[in-house]
């Protein structure tokens, strides 16, 4: 039993990162696209200069990355039928009638059905994390650019 409770605390955890990623990755688009509007609005966008056409693509790339760690991550499909330690969630339980459902809650294993949950979970984390990481990076990078062109007045 102390196993079972431990593994949906570890699902219930890897969860609350998932929304907090989710959190950071919009404050980075919102950061990032504010400095985009800049460059653009600022007249530097038609400029020539090779650094902030370079900061424009970086904080493009940024933008895009951070809005990808947003993206609902759909799990592919199970056939025919989830099996009792695969993790059930709404792409798997919205095929099951409820009388399927009752039946296979019933089937369920606890503990592989709780850690099977908790894994699943921590992988969308971490490549939630992975991938916000890039995001920051290629916001700083982009802002360290927009401020060297500046600075040597191209």
């Amino acid at each position: 039993m102390a196993a079972t409770a431990r593994a949906w605390r570890l699902a219930g955890s890897s969860s609350t990162e998932i929304t907090k990623a989710d959190a950071k990755a919009g404050f980075v688009v919102t950061v990032e696209a504010a400095l985009l509007a800049w460059i653009s609005g600022s007249g530097a966008a038609a400029s020539d200069s090779v650094l902030r056409w370079s900061a424009t693509g970086i904080l493009l790339a940024g933008v895009l990355a951070a809005i990808w760690v947003v993206l609902p991550r759909m799990p592919r499909p199970v056939t025919p039928a989830p099996r009792p330690a695969v993790p059930m969630n709404f792409g798997s339980v919205r095929r099951l009638t409820g009388t399927e459902l009752s039946t296979k809650l019933h089937e369920v294993d606890e503990l592989a059905a709780a850690s099977a949950e908790a894994v699943e979970l921590a992988k969308i984390v971490h490549t939630k994390y992975v991938v916000l990481r890039w995001a920051m990076a290629a916001g700083a990078a982009g802002l360290a650019l927009t401020v060297l062109a500046a600075a040597v007045g191209s």
